[in-house]
């Protein structure tokens, strides 16, 4: 029943004996106390209801919504010291309340804009002191209206010292034991209550701690603010380690076993899946959401058309200009990468150590970044935008500024744009670097890169270049040298390990329970990718499809088909391997579940989202060695390509003459690597057409573009807060290509 029926003192009835012979009126006055149920009438007879709120006191709202409200022992509010906004309530007789403490006072206010002859509104705040004591204390709160009376209760903890958690020692409840890493950073704690701690000793080559004492900080139920800690670089490999040592109000020590990791490359490992942009958007989680972001700026996926998608805005080429979120959160993704591997590679420079396997996996990291950014904002030609800036300067090649050391994103620089050979000078010279010292690297985890994946860009780095007999032999090299293998049908297709486990690639990115991007639920690969995971934005409705047209035109005899939903009636749809039947029917046709959860878990995300995504596959390597063949002999790199779909992938491939022999095995690498953001790079490199719109196209019709070679926003424009920091980008900017194209569909 809800409270405004509860809390009703008296009322008064008008009823008509009957629907046809009025009578005279009369009425009935019916008494009960709060909290008790009123009398049930027949509500066939009742014609009018009037509320008279009489002795009642009628709570509307209150800071905590409960009898009893559980305080901290230090202040709570920030603006006004000791003061709290307690809530409203309303009677129909005046109001006056009374405690049972010294350390507690109400204030009560007449709100005389609202009340009146029949109902008085009042509004509330309370103030406390600090608790000093050890113990809780209680008191009661007795509002009182003629013969009515609301009674709350107010607990105050006693003061306990009791560090909670830092986001920068990994989030755990309560911590005392805190590594953070080599990095010049600041940690930090909450404590409460926030008064009476001192330093006693701390280490000497932690900077400085600072304490936030008594009401100098806002403090929550569950903790507040209060302890800072700055770091100098730890330029060694071997961690260091030491206590900061508290007191607190009673003289008692707490302990923090501080830890501060050497010199190593997780930093950069971790930074591969992080937010950038604060975490207020929902692409924002690393990576694989850039991956996500170039597949659909090509026509090989597609997204259902739902509310929940993220990325509809790059689907539908709108806001793509420098100064939106979605042009700023690619910029920003590759700048802090850059950032982060320079200043790994600065310190790593300090070490007297050998560091010869630290810096060949810096190296790589940082040609895999550079290879990236460079493509994707390249200025290529196309078919609505003019490489001619309103500055009247040709943009035609250029790249982005080349930074080698580790500028911050507000330090002013004037760094131009590299041109598409000076770019390939330095990515070439860092690749050189990772192969002269990847050997040394004794650690076989897929999430740092190997002579194979060093190998592997370097082939990337020659097809992007149009060096077809460098890129055909670094995908050999690569191939020879690769430590996983090609996926088998039963891997590729398992409802357990299907694309979510590193085991057959080159390089992954790996994500465990406890990592950020995890623990948010939503904000990562699983959720975004893996429609079976039904905690995610694909199983509400963002379910990432394969381009109708692509589908069909695959042969049913290649088992690549049955990571895809066919559509109803299709001769493959009792075949393809769910986890859940039941699940599928509410995806849509040509649904991708390439992509399963962690061990097929659907429910729990800390399992199912504690994932991997390929980064590199020696599948690619493949795919590039025909390519470039067939760009220097014609026919071989056709024979390449029968072998390989014969011997992994479809027994009974043939090639279909119909198609160009370069567009056959750029198709067959495009649904070989559908979903791991490759194929943009293709599309734009080849000038391929984007096709979308078309009959039976499975594509929303606000994205249903074909355009006439690469698409204008493949040309990703760089972002206006980049260009107010490095002066020589003014004027050198791509073209906004957002709204230049007409759906067809």
């Amino acid at each position: 029943m809800r409270p405004i029926i509860k809390s009703i003192a008296s009322f008064v009835v008008l009823f008509l004996m009957s629907a046809t012979t009025v009578q005279a009126q009369g009425y009935l006055s019916v008494n009960f106390k709060n909290g008790k149920e009123p009398l049930i009438f027949n509500q066939d007879s009742i014609r009018r209801l009037e509320f008279v709120y009489k002795a009642s006191i009628v709570e509307e709202y209150f800071n905590g919504r409960e009898d009893t409200l559980f305080m901290p022992a230090s202040r709570i509010d920030a603006t006004t010291p000791n003061v709290i906004s307690g809530g409203s309530l309303h009677s129909g007789e005046e109001v006056s309340v009374t405690t049972d403490c010294d350390w507690l006072a109400i204030k009560l206010n007449l709100d005389t804009l609202n009340s009146n002859a029949n109902i008085y509104r009042y509004y509330y705040q309370y103030s406390v002191e600090r608790n000093a004591s050890k113990e809780q204390r209680v008191a009661k709160v007795t509002f009182t209206a003629g013969d009515a009376v609301l009674e709350k209760y107010f607990v105050q903890r006693g003061y306990a010292s009791t560090f909670t958690y830092s986001p920068e020692w990994n989030r755990i409840d309560r911590q005392t034991d805190v590594e953070v890493t080599w990095t010049d950073t600041l940690a930090y704690a909450y404590v409460y209550p926030n008064f009476g701690i001192e330093l006693k000793e701390k280490p000497e080559w932690v900077k400085e701690v600072i304490i936030y004492n008594d009401d100098e900080e806002y403090e929550y139920e569950d903790g507040s603010t209060g302890i800072y800690m700055r770091f100098d670089v730890n330029v060694k490999k071997t961690s260091k380690s030491g206590e900061v040592v508290l007191s607190d109000y009673y003289g008692r020590e707490l302990v923090i076993n501080l830890t501060q990791t050497g010199v190593e490359n997780n930093i950069i490992v971790s930074q591969l899946n992080n937010f950038v942009l604060g975490g207020d958007r929902h692409f924002d989680w690393g990576y694989a959401s850039v991956m996500h972001v170039r597949d659909i700026m090509t026509g090989d996926l597609t997204v259902a058309e739902t509310a929940y998608d993220g990325y509809k805005n790059w689907a539908s080429n709108q806001y793509m200009g420098d100064n939106y979120i979605y042009s700023q959160f690619l910029w920003y993704y590759y700048r802090n990468m850059v950032y982060t591997i320079n200043q790994n590679l600065k310190a790593l420079d300090k070490i007297d150590e050998d560091v010869e396997a630290e810096k060949a996996v810096a190296y790589a990291y940082r040609a895999l970044t550079y290879l990236d950014w460079a493509q994707m904002y390249e200025f290529l030609p196309n078919d609505v935008t003019s490489p001619i800036t309103a500055a009247g300067n040709d943009v035609t090649n250029l790249t982005v500024p080349i930074l080698d050391k580790p500028v911050y994103h507000y330090d002013t620089i004037n760094v131009p744009r590299a041109t598409r050979d000076e770019m390939a000078v330095f990515i070439l010279s860092d690749l050189n670097k990772a192969e002269a010292g990847i050997a040394a690297l004794n650690d076989a985890s897929k999430e740092l890169p190997h002579l194979d994946a060093v190998y592997g860009l370097k082939a990337r780095l020659y097809m992007w270049l149009g060096d077809y007999a460098n890129a055909k032999r670094y995908a050999r090299l690569a191939i020879d040298c690769n430590s996983g293998h090609v996926m088998t049908r039963e891997e590729c297709l398992s409802t357990t390990d299907g694309f979510n486990t590193p085991e057959p690639w080159m390089w992954a990115s790996v994500m465990e329970a406890d990592d950020d991007v995890v623990r948010t639920g939503i904000l990562n690969w699983t959720s975004w990718m893996s429609p079976e995971a039904q905690y995610g934005y694909s199983c509400v409705g963002a379910t990432s499809m394969i381009d109708a047209a692509m589908y069909n035109r695959m042969s049913n005899s290649d088992f690549r088909k049955l990571m895809f939903k066919a559509p109803y009636g299709h001769e493959l749809a009792s075949k393809v391997p769910y986890i859940n039947a039941r699940f599928a029917d509410n995806f849509p046709e040509y649904a991708a579940i390439k992509f399963r959860p962690n061990e097929g878990n659907t429910e729990e995300y800390s399992v199912g989202s504690a994932s991997a995504y390929p980064i590199m596959r020696i599948e690619e390597m493949y795919f590039i060695e025909a390519e470039a063949a067939e760009h220097l002999n014609p026919g071989e790199g056709l024979a390449l390509l029968q072998d390989f779909m014969t011997t992994y992938r479809d027994e009974s491939y043939t090639y279909n003459a119909n198609y160009d022999a370069i567009d056959e095995i750029l198709f067959q690498k495009r649904v070989e690597l559908w979903g791991e953001g490759q194929s943009f790079f293709d599309y734009k490199r080849q000038n391929m057409s984007v096709t979308r719109g078309y009959e039976g196209t499975n594509v929303s019709s606000d994205r249903t573009y074909n355009t006439n070679g690469r698409p204008a926003w493949m040309n990703i424009c760089i972002v206006v807060i980049a260009k107010r920091y490095n002066i020589a980008l003014e004027g050198w900017e791509n073209p906004d290509p957002s709204d230049l194209y007409t759906p067809q569909y």
